[in-house]
């Protein structure tokens, strides 16, 4: 690989990661106003439609990043990989749980089972 095609790689996997990151903070903003800020169930309920539609968008410049990672600098990849092993496990899991949470909200009217699923979205984002 030359040294021009290595730093326009870096750079882009540097603007992929910094949109991911720009576009997470919209949706740990809107769990905590879900439970903090909204009055109602229809203000609650408009929160997370509006970050379930966001979530699936979000989440392709995550995995993009961490292929072009991956293809570009494969000897970075495996350093980093080793020694974040559990770490990134365990962001791999709390994506999961909060997309589920999101979508999962509204599957059933109970007071209770929406709560919980609120609740559930608000932790995995902390």
């Amino acid at each position: 690989m030359s040294d021009t095609l290595g730093i326009i790689l870096f750079f882009v996997i540097g603007f992929s990661w910094t949109i991911y990151v720009i576009q997470e903070m919209f949706i740990t903003g809107s769990s905590a106003l879900n439970l903090s800020i909204a009055k109602d169930d229809g203000e609650r309920k408009q929160i997370q439609v509006a970050s379930g539609l966001h979530f699936d968008g979000i989440e392709v410049w995550l995995v993009g990043s961490i292929a072009l990672l991956f293809a570009s600098f494969p000897l970075a990849f495996a350093e980093i990989f080793t020694h974040l092993y559990i770490p990134f496990f365990l962001l791999v899991y709390a994506l999961i749980g909060r997309g589920l949470s999101i979508e999962f909200i509204y599957k059933m009217e109970s007071k209770r089972w929406i709560r919980s699923m609120s609740i559930i979205w608000a932790w995995l984002n902390s």
